[in-house]
């Protein structure tokens, strides 16, 4: 009887949302407002929570519960979060931490490159074979190929600020290359006051369209 979204509602479907008392997770600023509006959602604020990003909310406030975890009467965390070593346990808390340190993008934290190679080879997999993976699995898998494959990426990064078009508009200085996935590791290669902007065509259904 549980729909899982990976979304945040607009503003305008606030209350239409309302009367179902939806469970809402998200660690984006601009979420923080909609999120208030509904008293059972979870917002982390990454100034105070860093590194908190929808992998480990999901991993705190829905794998765990639906494996009876309780939560800490004293605070929001729960109890095993930070203690447990049952390996399964084990290794979906690290798999949640390593996601949040690189979906929030925590350059300076000292495991951002493991994050990042763990990253890379869970966008390589297709779903269906994750599924079928256990926790543990999925965690050496990742120690395995991804740093081959983040290895590949930091090519095609440093391509794409190479042979991107630099653009200049409003007083701001624009990198602009094909392939979305490629935007965040660009920055780490373009100059510093530069804006990196990847884009691909995609087709609805009805129309060619261009993807920021």
């Amino acid at each position: 009887g549980l729909l899982f979204g990976d979304l945040s509602p607009h503003r305008s479907q606030i209350e239409a949302l309302k009367p179902f008392d939806p469970i809402i997770l998200d660690h984006h600023k601009s979420a923080a407002d909609i999120l208030a509006s509904f008293p059972h959602s979870v917002y982390a604020d990454e100034a105070k929570e860093p590194g908190v990003s929808g992998a480990v909310l999901a991993f705190t406030e829905v794998w765990l519960p639906i494996r009876g975890v309780k939560r800490c009467e004293r605070c929001r965390h729960w109890k095993l979060w930070q203690s447990c070593t049952c390996p399964p346990f084990k290794a979906m808390r690290e798999l949640a931490t390593l996601v949040g340190i690189r979906d929030t993008w925590q350059k300076d934290h000292p495991r951002f490159k493991e994050a990042g190679d763990l990253c890379k080879f869970l966008v390589f997999a297709p779903l269906s074979t994750l599924f079928q993976m256990t926790p543990q699995e999925v965690l050496a898998r990742g120690r395995e190929m991804g740093p081959l494959l983040r290895a590949r990426v930091i090519d095609e990064a440093k391509r794409a600020v190479e042979t991107g078009t630099h653009l200049e508009s409003g007083g701001h200085k624009l990198l602009l290359f094909s392939n979305t996935h490629l935007s965040s590791d660009a920055s780490t290669f373009a100059p510093e006051d530069t804006i990196t902007c990847g884009y691909d065509f995609i087709h609805d259904g009805e129309e060619m369209r261009i993807q920021f």
